[in-house]
C-alpha cells in the first residue's frame, strides 16, 4: 500500500524503493514508472534527474511518457558526458558521429555524448584533425549510394540503442564500396529520418573495395 508520500502528491519527487540516479548511469536505456521507480509528478522528477547528471559529470537523455495520471514513466539514458554541438570530446578527439539529434558517440574514444545547444544541420558529422582522415571519410547516407545490399548484422557491435549492418554499394563516382551502418534504436525500432522519407535515421561509413580486390 502507498501512502502519501509515495504518491508524490505530498513527498516531492524523489526514486523509490533505495534506487539512485547512480543505478541507472550504465550507459543503458532505462523505463521508469511513476509508484514503481520514482515518486512525484514526472517534470520534476525529469529535473531531478538532470541535476543528477550534472552531479556526476554524465549527459543524460531524458524522455517523457504519460498516459493520464495512472500511466507515467520516465525513459532515461545516462552518457559519459553532455557538449554542445562543436565542442571537443573528453578526450579531445573532434570528430563525433551524430546518432540523432541529441545522442553521439566520440570517433576516437568510443565515449557516449547528449548534445545540447541548436543543431546545424550544414555541419559535417565527421571533424578535422587526424581522426578524419581515416576510411570514415566521405558520404554518411544511403541515399548517396546505389546497388545497396546489406549483407550480415554485427552482433557484436549491435546494442539496444545502435544496429549495426555491413553493406555493399556503389558510390557516386562508380567505385564499388563496403558499408558499415550504424542504425538508433528507441525501445528497439529504428527511427524514421526526417530529412529523408523512406529511410531509417542512420551513419554509413565507407571503405573502397577496389584495392582490396586488386590486392588479391
Amino acid at each position: 500500500m502507498l501512502d502519501e508520500a509515495a504518491t508524490g502528491e505530498g513527498g516531492g519527487p524523489r526514486l523509490l524503493r533505495g534506487l539512485r540516479w547512480e543505478d541507472f548511469a550504465d550507459g543503458r536505456v532505462h523505463r521508469l514508472k511513476r509508484h514503481k521507480h520514482f515518486a512525484g509528478p514526472v517534470r520534476a522528477v525529469q529535473q531531478e534527474c538532470d541535476a543528477a547528471a550534472t552531479r556526476l559529470g554524465r549527459g543524460v537523455l531524458v524522455v517523457r511518457e504519460e498516459f493520464g495520471r495512472q500511466y507515467q514513466y520516465l525513459w532515461v539514458q545516462f552518457t559519459d558526458q553532455r557538449l554542445a554541438v562543436g565542442q571537443p570530446c573528453r578526450c579531445g578527439g573532434l570528430s563525433q558521429t551524430r546518432l540523432h539529434l541529441k545522442f553521439g558517440r566520440c570517433d576516437a574514444c568510443g565515449a557516449t555524448i547528449a548534445y545540447r545547444g541548436t543543431y546545424d544541420v550544414g555541419v559535417a558529422d565527421v571533424g578535422s584533425g587526424p581522426v578524419a582522415q581515416s576510411p570514415r571519410r566521405g558520404s554518411k547516407h544511403l541515399s548517396d549510394y546505389t546497388e545497396v545490399e546489406f549483407v550480415a548484422r554485427d552482433p557484436e557491435r549491435s546494442t539496444p540503442e545502435e544496429d549495426v549492418w555491413f553493406a555493399r554499394a556503389v558510390d557516386a563516382g562508380g567505385g564499388r564500396v563496403f558499408l558499415v551502418v550504424h542504425f538508433p534504436l528507441e525501445r528497439g525500432h529504428r527511427i524514421a529520418d526526417a530529412g529523408a522519407p523512406g529511410y531509417d535515421a542512420h551513419v554509413a561509413f565507407k571503405w573502397r573495395i577496389d584495392p582490396y580486390i586488386r590486392a588479391i
